[in-house]
């Protein structure tokens, strides 16, 4: 099983397949970080599961599993909270409580 190039002897050299890979991790990245910023302006319920950067910010999920960064250290963790997401970043959303 697998492709016909995983049963071939001959392989790329390393430095083709780091190159491959570094484009395709860019552009995961761009897609992630274009798919996030659709969230801008989404307002739903979040759970709040820990803390992040020193207490300061509150890492929450909705119920797309995205997460949600608040900067806001009051919140108790295992609660629901009402969020408006402001920013999408590459890897998170940042929001407030509403």
């Amino acid at each position: 099983k697998g492709t016909l190039a995983s049963k071939s002897r001959e392989k790329l050299p390393t430095e083709i397949v780091k190159q491959r890979s570094r484009e395709v991790s860019a552009l995961v990245r761009e897609m992630t970080l274009e798919k996030n910023r659709k969230w801008v302006g989404w307002k739903g319920e979040a759970l709040a599961l820990k803390r992040e950067r020193e207490g300061r910010w509150t890492l929450l999920r909705n119920k797309s599993y995205k997460l949600v960064a608040v900067k806001d250290n009051s919140l108790i963790l295992g609660n629901r909270y009402s969020v408006q997401i402001e920013e999408g970043l590459k890897t998170r959303l940042l929001g407030q409580i509403l």
